[in-house]
């Protein structure tokens, strides 16, 4: 296992996802701050920042999220933090996450996002036209997977306005 500069703030980012059973490490590794190393354990599902130790991609793909973040979660408190302020990529496939949830998250997110993956979340026309009207705060983003979305004709016109 290869040690890796995790900063204290990333480490405790995680902890509160993990606790919340959002994000799960994959080797189910008892995650505590004393072991910053044992952060290599959730690769794919986070990416830091080789200088800063800052989380850069977070995978939370198929986290059954359809109720919303747990109340335990502060999402505006977690994600505005100094830990995602260099986010790149984000994964929220087939999480369900309702839409609002998902708009509050990249309004909260749009600055650094560079890759956003959203398929297989049922978002239809009416997602669909709300993710068009957050993109232009997007200036970074340079992929955008919308796939399985069930996304019609109105959806799609919106998107190539």
């Amino acid at each position: 296992m290869s040690l890796r500069r995790v900063s204290p703030a990333s480490l405790e980012a995680l902890l509160t996802l993990h606790n919340a059973g959002i994000l799960r490490n994959n080797n189910d590794v008892t995650i505590t701050p004393e072991i910053q190393d044992q952060c290599s354990t959730w690769e794919p599902s986070v990416g830091f920042d080789d200088k800063s130790g800052n989380i850069i991609l977070l995978d939370l793909g198929s986290a059954r999220l359809r109720k919303g973040f747990p109340e335990s979660v502060s999402m505006k408190q977690l994600f505005a933090s100094k830990t995602f302020q260099q986010l790149q990529t984000l994964n929220l496939g087939a999480t369900d996450l309702p839409i609002p949830d998902t708009i509050a998250l990249l309004q909260i997110l749009s600055e650094t996002l560079e890759c956003l993956y959203l398929g297989g979340n049922c978002l239809c026309d009416a997602g669909a036209e709300k993710i068009c009207a957050w993109l232009p705060s997007a200036r970074q983003l340079r992929k955008l997977d919308l796939r399985y979305n069930e996304i019609g004709p109105s959806g799609c016109a919106s998107l190539c306005d």
